[in-house]
């Protein structure tokens, strides 16, 4: 896989929008299980290839080291074997068969693993593609449009949270202004009723006042009946002297007459 469409891909899958509210860990797609299904087979098959490749290099060692412990040892004895051959049919010795036949299985094997490696790299290459085409072009796209989507009703929810902030806030002032209100007329009701207290206690002093000039009224008509009656007799004693002065002048008169 290249570096870049890996870093794409694994940039891509590490991306996380942006929300102001708590989110839950995503759950993995079959696709994604899939891809990392593949990419642990081919991390397995990479250590396996490697411990083939190892036990191939050892192999190899081994071989030379009977070729050098072996051969190289006794050079000038199988060249005279060797020449006193050329004339024999040719039939390749035991220790030669083996060798070339573990020599050719082991080009065999390279085969084998250069093919396996070849049609492992290819259906890599194969399952990136497939991978970017389904995944990150596809995916990935409805995950972005769902994601501005998301952003959208995201800006649409904080304008209404600020027009209901908004209303709060002027509710807010308006019952604050309420209770001041509510303040000022108790204190006024408070007012009121000490006025009303002190009206209702000058109006209970004015009916004892008043009664008191009732009765004080009443004793007064009383008086004036008595002067008026005392008045009417003095009067009337008065009209008795009076008559009595005149009868008097008269029999006086008539006196100095006579």
């Amino acid at each position: 896989m290249p570096v870049s469409t890996r870093s794409r891909i694994f940039t891509h899958l590490s991306a996380k929008p942006t929300s102001t509210y708590p989110t839950t860990p995503p759950i993995p797609s079959e696709s994604e299980r899939e891809y990392k299904e593949l990419i642990h087979q081919r991390e397995d098959l990479h250590r396996r290839i490697c411990q083939k490749n190892n036990a191939l290099v050892q192999f190899e060692r081994s071989i030379l080291s009977f070729y050098y412990a072996h051969a190289i040892c006794s050079e000038k004895e199988l060249s005279a074997i060797l020449s006193s051959l050329d004339s024999a049919p040719k039939r390749p010795s035991h220790g030669f068969s083996e060798v070339s036949r573990r020599m050719c299985e082991l080009r065999e094997q390279e085969e084998r693993q250069e093919k396996e490696r070849a049609e492992y790299k290819a259906a890599i290459a194969s399952m990136e593609e497939t991978y970017e085409q389904t995944i990150i072009h596809g995916k990935l796209a409805t995950q972005e449009e769902a994601v501005n989507r998301s952003q959208s009703e995201l800006c649409e929810l904080n304008v209404e949270f600020e027009k209901q902030r908004q209303m709060d806030q002027d509710l807010t002032s308006l019952i604050e202004n309420l209770e001041r209100e509510l303040q000022d007329l108790r204190k006024e009701k408070d007012k009121s009723a000490l006025r009303k207290a002190v009206l209702e206690e000058k109006k209970r002093h004015q009916m004892e006042n008043l009664g008191n000039t009732r009765r004080e009224l009443q004793k007064a008509h009383a008086d004036a009946l008595q002067a008026q009656k005392e008045l009417e007799r003095r009067e009337t004693i008065n009209q008795d002297l009076k008559n009595q002065i005149e009868e008097h002048s008269m029999r006086l008169k008539r006196r100095k007459l006579n």
